[in-house]
Order: structure tokens, then C-alpha cells, then sequence
């Protein structure tokens, strides 16, 4: 409940940059002030940068204790008798279950971040012209790569 009520509340305040257009019967966007760029982009960088940046730090201390359970487990087991097999069975399970969660938000976190680089660094680039080779094109971005 909490995630749909803040995800309206986000949402919300797009009612107020766009307004509907009699004319064209569509909606169109208002003049940008310095508000509606600042919200803008806090919110694209809440949800595409703060949200992936927080999935590998949780990610990483996940992976950490997997690393810690894991030695205490191998200490038990070294000074255990030879029935622990059933127990050794169960722990392999679970590990495998939260590596299979950890290898998608790490997907989540690999396909985010770049989009999110994108969106950041889009303002600098100039359009470029329709009619552009692909030679021409591929000099334009290396030439704004080294710069």
C-alpha cells in the first residue's frame, strides 16, 4: 500500500506540468520554470539512481552475510558428528534460492544504471543531422567521447 500511495503521490504532480490543449485536443506541456525541472529530475534520479545505488549496497551486505553464515556454518560442521547432511541439504537450498534473488537485482541494477548515465549526459549532446552517414555519426560520437 505504501508503494502505490507514494508512487501516486510522485505521479500526482505531472498533473500540474501538463494542461490540456483545447485547441490541438491534446495535452501539452506547460513553459518549464525551475520547479518543474527540479522535480523533474529528483524524481528520475529517486527512481532510476537512488533506488539502484540502494539495491547494490543491500546486495553487497546480503552477500556478506551469505559469506559469514557460510564460514560458521563450515566451523559447526567440522566439529559436528555425520548426521548434519539433512541440515547441510536445507542451507544449500536457501543459498541458492537468495543467489537466484541477488542475480536479478543485479540485472536490475546493470540494465538501470546506464539508462540513468544516458538521461544525465543527454543534454550535451547537439542533434545531430537526419541525414548523417554512418561514418559521420560514428566521428561525432567519438569526437564527444574524447572531449
Amino acid at each position: 500500500m505504501a508503494l502505490l500511495g507514494a508512487s501516486l503521490l510522485s505521479a500526482s504532480f505531472y498533473a500540474y506540468i501538463y494542461i490540456y490543449d483545447s485547441d490541438e485536443g491534446a495535452c501539452t506541456e506547460r513553459p518549464r520554470s525551475t520547479t518543474i525541472k527540479v522535480y523533474v529530475w529528483s524524481t528520475e534520479l529517486m527512481f532510476n539512481l537512488v533506488a539502484p545505488l540502494a539495491t547494490l549496497i543491500v546486495n553487497v551486505l546480503v552477500i556478506r552475510g551469505l559469506i559469514s553464515s557460510r564460514r560458521s556454518r563450515a566451523r559447526k560442521l567440522n566439529g559436528a558428528p555425520g548426521g548434519t547432511t539433512t541440515r547441510k541439504n536445507q542451507n544449500t537450498s536457501k543459498t541458492s534460492t537468495t543467489l537466484m534473488l541477488l542475480s536479478v537485482s543485479f540485472f536490475y541494477v546493470a540494465t538501470t544504471l546506464p539508462m540513468t548515465f544516458v538521461y544525465i549526459i543527454h543534454p550535451g549532446f547537439q542533434p545531430g543531422d537526419d541525414l548523417m552517414t554512418d561514418e559521420q555519426a560514428w566521428r561525432y560520437f567519438h569526437v564527444w567521447a574524447l572531449a
